[in-house]
C-alpha cells in the first residue's frame, strides 16, 4: 500500500482521503450539464490513523478555520474538463495545504535600528525645519 507523503517525514494512507464528485458550475456547454467533473477531496484530520496527536494538534491549530465541525478538511476543484484531472488537482491542493500547515516558522530575532539611520532621519528633519523657518515672514520694526 503506497503512502502519500506530506513533507519529508509524515505520510498518510491513501484510504484516508475520500473523493466526491458533482456537476461543475459555470460555462462549458453540454459537458457541464451531463458530467460530474467537479471533484472534492476530503481528509478527516481528527480521525486520521496515520498522524500522531502532536501533529493533529498542530494541523488543527493552523487549519482551524478550514475544518468543519467533525474535523474534515475539504478541497474542491472544477477548473478542468475531466473528473480525473480535477481529482488530481484537488489532491495536490489538499496536500499543499497540509504541507504548508506543518511548516514551522522561524523564530523572529528582534533587531535594533542602526545608529546611522537614526542620524540621517534627524538630519533630514532638521533640513525640513530650516526650510520651513525660511518661509516665515520677517517682523518689521515700526521705529525706523
Amino acid at each position: 500500500m503506497n503512502m502519500i507523503l506530506i513533507g519529508e517525514t509524515i505520510a498518510i494512507a491513501p484510504d484516508e482521503i475520500e473523493f466526491a464528485t458533482a456537476r461543475s458550475s459555470g460555462p462549458g456547454g453540454q459537458n457541464v450539464n451531463k458530467r460530474e467533473t467537479k471533484a472534492t477531496a476530503r481528509f478527516n484530520l481528527l480521525g486520521s490513523r496515520s498522524l500522531d496527536a502532536e501533529t493533529k494538534a498542530r494541523l488543527g491549530e493552523k487549519l482551524g478555520e478550514k475544518l468543519d465541525k467533525e474535523g474534515w478538511l475539504q478541497v474542491a476543484s472544477q477548473e478542468h474538463r475531466t473528473q480525473g484531472a480535477n481529482k488530481k488537482a484537488a489532491l495536490e491542493r489538499l496536500l499543499a495545504l497540509l504541507e504548508d500547515a506543518l511548516e514551522v516558522a522561524a523564530e523572529r530575532r528582534p533587531t535594533r535600528i542602526p545608529r546611522g539611520v537614526l542620524h540621517r532621519r534627524a538630519a533630514g528633519k532638521r533640513r525640513i525645519k530650516a526650510k520651513k523657518e525660511g518661509r516665515r515672514s520677517v517682523a518689521v520694526d515700526s521705529d525706523t
